[in-house]
């Protein structure tokens, strides 16, 4: 299952990537150590300097697909 994750910058960067959710727990618990962290995503990988992040934020609800309420 993969999770949406939102890395947010000083200057209004923001990273929007997705991920399976051990590799987004894994980031998320990283935040607090801060540094450089090397991120596999979807997207390629990614190298994150998470001390200079303002904000990171995991979708509550994962990805689906097609057309659909709620």
């Amino acid at each position: 299952m993969s999770r949406q994750i939102e890395i947010g910058y000083q200057g209004g960067t923001v990273v929007r990537l997705t991920m399976d959710v051990a590799v987004a727990e894994k980031l998320l618990n990283a935040v607090e150590g801060g540094g450089w962290h090397r991120v596999d995503a979807y997207e390629g990988t990614h190298a994150l300097n998470l001390e200079q992040a303002v904000y990171v934020r995991l979708e509550d609800k994962p990805e689906r697909i097609g057309f659909g309420g709620s």
